[in-house]
C-alpha cells in the first residue's frame, strides 16, 4: 500500500516518521523502491522518541541507504528537503496539537505529499485501544478529500482505519 502510494506519485525522496512504526515493514518497501526508482529512492528515517535505540532503527534499515535521525516536531525545518512524507501511527501518537503542527511544518518545508493513517469515524480525541484517534476530516483540521484512500489497513475487522494521501499544496489555509 505505502509502495503503491509512493509509486504513483513518482517521488524521489521521503522522510518516514517517527520511523520505529514502520520498521518492520519500510525497510523492504525501500529496497524495492530503491530499485525501481530511476536515481534511487533517498530516504530520511526520523524518529520523535528519545528513548528509541539509533542502533535497532539503524539495524532494520542497514540495507536501504537510509540516513537515520533522532528529532522532535520541531526539527522538521532541519531535516533534508524531501517531496513526501510517510507517517504511520505518528498522528495518533503526537494527537491533535501535534499532528497539527506537524501538518504545518511539512507544508512550509516544501514537502508535495503526504501520507499517513486516519480514522474515518472518529471524532478527535477518542482513544481506542490506549492511541489516539485522528480524523482529519473534523475539526479542527478540516481537510478535504485526499488525493487517495487506501482502506482496510487494519487487521481488525471493525476499524475504520485508512490510510490517506495528500497533495499538501490542496490542503487547506492555515495549515
Amino acid at each position: 500500500m505505502v509502495y503503491k502510494l509512493i509509486q504513483s506519485v513518482e517521488v524521489r525522496s521521503v522522510i518516514v516518521m517517527p520511523c520505529r512504526t514502520t520498521a518492520l515493514w519500510m525497510p523492504a518497501v525501500v529496497t524495492h523502491l530503491e530499485f525501481e526508482t530511476p536515481g534511487g529512492l533517498k530516504v530520511t528515517c526520523v524518529d520523535t522518541t528519545p528513548e528509541v535505540s539509533q542502533a535497532r532503527l539503524i539495524s532494520a534499515f542497514n540495507d536501504t541507504g537510509a540516513v537515520i535521525v533522532n528529532g522532535t516536531l520541531e526539527t522538521i525545518p532541519a531535516l533534508p528537503k524531501a517531496q513526501m512524507v510517510v507517517s504511520w501511527y505518528g498522528f495518533q501518537e503526537w494527537g491533535v496539537r501535534g499532528s497539527w503542527d506537524f501538518l504545518g511544518a511539512i507544508k512550509q518545508h516544501g514537502v508535495d505529499w503526504v501520507a499517513f493513517n486516519n480514522h474515518g469515524t472518529a471524532t478527535n480525541g477518542e482513544t481506542p485501544g490506549g492511541r489516539k484517534a485522528i480524523n482529519v476530516r473534523k475539526a479542527p483540521y478540516h481537510l478535504g478529500a485526499p488525493a487517495r484512500v487506501v482502506k482496510g489497513v487494519s487487521l481488525a475487522p471493525d476499524s475504520d482505519l485508512s490510510l490517506v494521501l495528500y497533495d499538501t499544496s490542496n490542503m487547506r489555509e492555515g495549515m
